[in-house]
């Protein structure tokens, strides 16, 4: 089942709910992905939740919808993003992002309320609201560096900053700013099998 945000699919233990639009953050999509979690949190057959998406823009919110927002427009979108990274966050069962794209601003902190990440060799992270005179509004500022340390968000947090994968041939896949990310950014040739495989051996 699914709606124009994503479609989910169910697989024995395993729930995958996939991106299928660009944009799949803005104000609809939010409350349509908040809806969705919040329906597995009594599931007790679910062990692994997958995000994945089919389209390369799903990842990202619209900013030429953020510029039309009144103040309380904005501080009602804020509390919808911190709503969804903290209904992922608190899942009983794990949360594995499966990126191949841009996973930019709100995405990337969706990503980081995930408790994994399947890194395709298109993926790209980034913390990118500092080029337009913002902070991250969905909790990102505190997720990073829970993720990896204080300096380092500090240091990005800055314009025109954004994190890829490693280059084909080298033998894991991280976030460029931190070493300490390779344990939390997994590589993936496929990020969806990648992630499916993942899946499995969380199971019990």
């Amino acid at each position: 089942m699914g709606n124009s945000t994503f479609t989910r699919t169910d697989d024995d233990a395993i729930t995958v709910l996939t991106l299928s639009r660009p944009y799949c953050l803005d104000v609809d999509g939010k409350h349509a992905l908040i809806e969705a979690v919040n329906s597995l949190v009594e599931n007790m057959t679910l062990r692994v939740l997958i995000i994945a998406a089919s389209h390369p823009q799903a990842w990202l919110v619209n900013v030429a919808e953020l510029a039309e927002m009144s103040p309380a427009e904005a501080r009602k979108f804020s509390q919808a993003g911190h709503k969804l990274a903290d209904a992922l966050a608190s899942l009983p069962m794990p949360v594995i992002a499966a990126v191949d794209g841009g996973a930019l601003g709100g995405g990337c902190e969706l990503v980081l309320a995930c408790d994994m990440a399947i890194a395709g060799t298109m993926a790209r992270f980034g913390q990118i609201e500092a080029m337009g005179g913002v902070l991250p509004a969905f909790g990102g500022t505190w997720r990073l560096a829970r993720r990896v340390g204080y300096q380092r968000p500090c240091k990005c947090y800055s314009p025109r900053k954004w994190w890829m994968p490693r280059p084909q041939g080298r033998s894991d896949w991280c976030l460029t700013l931190h070493r300490r990310v390779n344990s939390w950014i997994a590589r993936g040739d496929s990020r969806y099998r990648s992630a499916r495989s993942a899946a499995n051996r969380l199971q019990p």
